[in-house]
């Protein structure tokens, strides 16, 4: 699925249906291995809010990355320090899409003077993060549909460090 021509652009209203179905399969097949079936349900459920998901592609910093006419991933930044969102599609996974897109979202947060970028990470997500030279400021338990998730509030500081990689 992975091809070196990717290219990165900014998503529509039209790709929603495209990213829903991403973002679904990559919760089910990607974090199997680090959250049980109801958890990964419950995470997968908040596609079905599509109000909320058109607001996050119309107001947030929201790219897509595609080869071959195929969606490999996405990624948000709410201006100018949070990275909402980072997925991607099972097959491309392991083949810098990730790595691509958050280099973006990197760039514009720099663009907007951010000093620094937090996200909320996922067990699967966490090492990715990591590379990248997060570092860990609490573990979280969210409850989605009355489950719990584990995840990880994550920053980096922007300026000497953030070339940091693994």
């Amino acid at each position: 699925m992975y091809s070196a021509n990717m290219i990165l652009r900014t998503a529509k209203i039209a790709d929603l249906e495209d990213i829903l179905e991403l973002f679904e399969d990559s919760i089910h097949e990607l974090a199997a291995k680090d959250y049980d079936t109801s958890q990964r349900e419950a995470w997968a459920s908040s596609s079905k809010n599509r109000e909320r998901w058109q607001e996050k592609i119309e107001r947030q910093y929201f790219l897509l990355a595609e080869a071959d006419q195929q969606l490999l991933g996405f990624a948000s930044l709410e201006i100018p320090d949070y990275v909402d969102l980072l997925y991607v599609h099972p097959q491309a996974h392991g083949k810098g899409v990730a790595r691509k897109l958050y280099e973006a979202l990197l760039e514009k947060a720099l663009e907007k003077q951010a000093q620094k970028l937090s996200v909320d990470a996922s067990i699967t997500a966490r090492p990715f993060f990591e590379k990248c030279g997060f570092h860990v400021v609490n573990v979280q338990k969210v409850e989605r549909q009355t489950v719990i998730l584990k995840n990880y509030k994550m920053e980096i500081r922007l300026g000497l460090n953030r070339h940091a990689s693994g």
